[in-house]
């Protein structure tokens, strides 16, 4: 394992270098007893509070790709990763468009608002949303 790669625990909430994490015969041994079928292979020991830890697991990249104002595509650097019941767009510029196009988006106070309503699903992305992340400027609504 490499040991530049952060864990964690999901009992204690430690964080560190996989090198802290203990995975001596002990734990070893252990595993058969603490780990269910699959779960993934646990980096160790949590030196804090003896739970297993594991690699901590980077999060998926999300893109709405948008040209001329129409939602192209929906693409992740790991679009398995992405857990979403359903991902739609709502477009409450329905001005021009068919009435078949049109639904009934309930508002809050009990209101309805015309807008177009279109599913997506999300796609492998063909482009390299990590090396977008640092174009993007930092505000208060992106600030991680």
């Amino acid at each position: 394992m490499d040991n530049t790669q952060i864990c964690e625990c999901a009992n204690c909430g430690w964080k560190g270098p996989s090198s802290e994490a203990d995975l001596g015969i002990d734990v070893l041994l252990s595993l058969p007893e603490r780990v269910d079928p699959g779960e993934p292979f646990p980096a160790g020991e949590c030196p804090k509070c003896k739970s297993l830890c594991h690699v901590e697991q980077a999060l998926p990249i999300l893109a709405i790709v948008v040209e001329g104002g129409i939602v192209q595509a929906v693409v992740s650097d790991k679009p398995g990763l992405v857990k979403l019941r359903d991902l739609m767009v709502i477009d409450y510029d329905a001005e021009g468009a068919d009435l078949d196009e049109i639904s009934l988006v309930p508002q809050e106070g009990g209101t309805d608002a015309e807008a177009i309503v279109v599913s997506h699903s999300i796609s492998l992305a063909r482009i390299n949303l990590a090396g977008i992340l640092p174009l993007i400027p930092a505000s208060e609504d992106n600030a991680s």
